[in-house]
């Protein structure tokens, strides 16, 4: 079973922070992420269905080695509580998904 990274919590509305991802295989080899196209998708945890696309931008930061970066938006970090976000790319013919759970306190 796949466990999904949680992330240290930020408060709701806050400074955002820059997310680095390294993107790899099942069996940990390096994906060349150059010239890939990356969306990403986020909801609430508990929520279903498709949930919405992120306000925010993914870039690659160093493509040979499979590093990206995901950078929020207002709208990403609006909302208090657990946000499953999903970073799908199209690499070179292929189709690759990570996931991370990042936690937002209520802020008062």
């Amino acid at each position: 079973m796949m466990q999904i990274p949680v992330l240290d919590a930020i408060i709701q509305g806050s400074t955002r922070p820059t997310i680095p991802f390294v993107m790899s295989k099942n069996d940990g080899s390096i994906i060349v992420c150059t010239n890939g196209n990356f969306t990403g998708q986020r909801r609430k945890l508990e929520a279903r269905g498709k949930g919405v696309a992120i306000a925010g931008s993914i870039s690659v930061t160093d493509g040979p080695n499979g590093e990206i970066t995901m950078s929020y938006d207002d709208a990403d970090v609006a909302t208090a509580g657990r946000i499953l976000f999903q970073i799908t790319g199209v690499i070179s013919g292929g189709t690759y998904i990570r996931f991370f759970i990042q936690p937002i306190d209520e802020a008062i």
